[in-house]
């Protein structure tokens, strides 16, 4: 399981967030195509492996890559060269603080480590782990395409 920090100098609003993820992701080629920068080694997420992605210090949505970190060969910038695949059937939306999902982590899910820290934080993928962060989410089906749905 593994943390990602989404920046406001991206997504300035929620609504961009919303956008990004319910319409941009799953109109790409691939679709659930995401790009970032060389923030993780080559073989640090696997395919099915729990991406939980934060922004503003809130856990805002969760998925399954469905790839491994690749070389970006499918919308190439030089600001991203690397991307993976998000399987958009697994895609859910949560609404939790950070503060609160670490510490019921830390009691339930052994997490020995901050969320405050830096991108891509590596956590437990333990099935305590996953219950906890099932707990939080917003849903049970895949997010909407349409803008503010579930």
């Amino acid at each position: 399981m593994r943390l990602v920090k989404l920046s406001t100098n991206t997504f300035a609003e929620e609504d961009d967030l919303v956008a990004y993820f319910g319409e941009e992701l799953p109109a790409r080629n691939p679709p659930g195509l995401f790009m970032f920068r060389n923030r993780i080694a080559k073989d640090a997420l696997n395919p099915g492996e729990t991406v939980l992605f934060s922004y503003r210090g809130r856990l805002r949505f969760v998925a399954q890559a469905e790839t491994g970190r690749l070389d970006n060969i499918y919308m190439p910038h030089p600001k991203y060269p690397h991307c993976f695949v998000i399987n958009l059937r697994t895609l859910r939306r949560a609404d939790v603080p950070l503060d609160e999902l670490e510490n019921r982590l830390r009691t339930r899910g052994g997490l020995h480590t901050s969320l405050r820290g830096r991108a891509w934080t590596r956590i437990s993928n333990s099935k305590s782990a996953e219950q906890v962060v099932t707990s939080f989410l917003v849903c049970d089906g895949p997010v909407s395409a349409r803008r503010g749905h579930n």
